[in-house]
């Protein structure tokens, strides 16, 4: 029987349909002996469905390779049990004791990795994600083992580096003292990781389809594009022979160039896309991508604006026709509202690097991604968004100009797209946002 190796943070669709499989294929062809057990720190049931399914679950890959149609799917047996850590933080801590644990995998979405001033070392559990870490780590280095291997997968730049130095500063406020911390260093790898696959969950639409082909209920099974990519700094092939087994993954010595394209082009296009899309009432990308005036402006945004202000290289190129050509498979259904979940956050991460570096290299605006702006601001204030509630209360109540040059919510004064961002919000606000989109495509030459 396989023992416990992985501790994973986060029972989310894109750590299923992406490290869980990888570990699996390890398992199924002998190259790893090691299961994993996942840890759940927010809302929702998914622990108890891991659990009531002893971790397996079905993951199916569907899409066009090689011009060919592909649909495969795969029991994913690497889990071992789930944990919801809030009710269970005694059983957390002693997952450190474990002397057989190796690795650690988070995926907290963008906001897990902040830190939060309120948590104490005697909170049972500390709020934030880096705090819980800090706790593990502690433990492990009580127990006089070594360290880990830690793999956050969170989209934001250096996700490691900025997750250790969450760490520390908990270790050094918590007075852990000097030996803990040197042992943080010398004994814990910390890896930037950038993760690419679209993953899209559970499709409720097709439950009964899809149960009677697998010949059992399944809760937890996961759909996913075939295309994977995760890039890791460092080299521990010889732990986890991920290449050996046939996974897209890349040691490397530098993220950057993949993170960058990734973000930038991918989530980039998704959150240029999604919300404006939304308020034209539809749900998911594919229809997105067949709906004329939707699909020109993602065109526009992609090729125009964050190509040319990455630079505009055979990579970049090669990798923004790749992502036009996933987002428009057939046989995933990735829904709106999914994709817009902490929006403003994302819109930092993913949108508006690129409309500051346009602005700098060519002495003006991006304006499609200055429509996708109002549309963030439009849907936050129409819609009932989710994300961090005082982002929600600032975009709901105060008014265009005070929201954009609230720095406690952008990181910075954006004033200076006032007059670019007003006329379209005003229009989607008035339940206008057929015409704003007229106005643009129109201001752009038409449909492009």
């Amino acid at each position: 029987m396989s023992r416990e190796r992985i501790i994973q943070f986060g029972t989310g669709r894109l750590l299923r349909g992406f490290v869980d499989c990888f570990v699996d294929s390890l398992n199924r062809r002998g190259l790893y002996d090691g299961k994993i057990v996942v840890v759940q720190s927010t809302g929702g049931h998914t622990w108890k469905d891991i659990n009531d399914q002893h971790g397996k679950y079905h993951l199916v890959l569907r899409g066009i390779e090689n011009g060919q149609p592909v649909e495969e799917c795969r029991a994913v047996e690497s889990i071992s049990r789930a944990l919801e850590i809030n009710g269970q933080f005694d059983e957390f801590l002693q997952l450190a004791e474990n002397p057989d644990m190796q690795v650690i995998v988070s995926n907290t979405t963008e906001v897990g990795i902040q830190y939060d001033a309120a948590d104490r070392a005697t909170d049972a559990p500390p709020s934030s994600f880096p705090a819980k870490l800090c706790r593990l780590l502690y433990r492990r280095y009580e127990c006089g083992l070594p360290g880990f291997l830690i793999f956050p997968c969170e989209l934001i730049d250096s996700n490691a580096q900025v997750l250790k130095g969450i760490v520390c500063r908990y270790a050094e406020e918590w007075g852990y003292g000097q030996d803990f911390l040197n042992w943080l260093e010398q004994e814990n790898k910390f890896c930037n990781t950038l993760v690419d696959r679209i993953c899209t969950g559970f499709p409720k639409e097709e439950e009964a389809r899809w149960q009677e082909k697998i010949g059992e209920k399944d809760k937890l099974l996961n759909v996913a594009e075939p295309f994977h990519l995760w890039a890791i700094e460092g080299d521990y092939e010889a732990l986890l022979p991920f290449c050996t087994a046939g996974c897209n993954v890349v040691w490397t010595t530098d993220i950057t160039p993949y993170k960058k394209r990734k973000v930038r082009i991918l989530n980039g296009g998704h959150t240029s896309m999604v919300l404006g899309a939304s308020l034209l009432g539809l749900e998911n990308v594919l229809e997105c991508m067949r709906h004329e005036q939707v699909h020109a402006l993602f065109r526009h945004c992609i090729w125009e604006e964050i190509v040319p202000a990455l630079g505009g290289g055979t990579e970049e190129e090669s990798f923004a026709r790749a992502v036009e050509d996933r987002f428009s498979n057939p046989y995933l259904c990735h829904h709106l509202s999914d994709i817009a979940v902490n929006s403003v956050s994302k819109f930092k991460v993913r949108i508006l690097p690129t409309i500051l570096e346009y602005r700098e290299q060519f002495g003006a605006l991006p304006d499609g991604l200055c429509f996708s702006l109002a549309a963030l601001l439009a849907y936050y204030r129409l819609k009932e968004p989710k994300d961090k509630p005082e982002y929600i209360r600032t975009l709901k109540e105060k008014a265009l100009r005070e929201i954009l040059s609230d720095q406690a919510v952008w990181g910075r004064d954006l004033s200076f797209l006032m007059e670019k961002v007003s006329p379209y919000y005003e229009r989607m606000l008035a339940g206008r946002t057929e015409e704003a989109y007229q106005m643009i495509l129109k201001d752009k030459g038409g449909i492009l």
